[in-house]
């Protein structure tokens, strides 16, 4: 089994990933896990700027080191 954290810009990008997405690969055992990027301390989704997604980025990596990260454009190409 393999969580992916998968970084969504807003509510679209996320409900995109556990409706089509995550189902997909359920059967290849990786689990998707959305989640919404803060843009600000108090709003999430939006446009997301490079600082601010290093920012979340190193944060989940530190709750959890043994997951994968990715964004949204990522699964979709």
């Amino acid at each position: 089994m393999t969580e992916i954290i998968v970084f969504a810009e807003g509510p679209s990008d996320e409900q995109f990933i556990k409706q089509v997405v995550a189902p997909a690969l359920r059967h290849l055992q990786l689990y998707l896990k959305p989640q919404t990027l803060q843009t600000s301390q108090h709003i999430s989704g939006g446009a997301v700027s490079f600082d601010r997604l290093k920012f979340n980025a190193r944060n989940t990596l530190r709750q959890n080191q043994n997951i994968v990260l990715t964004d949204v454009t990522q699964c979709i190409r």
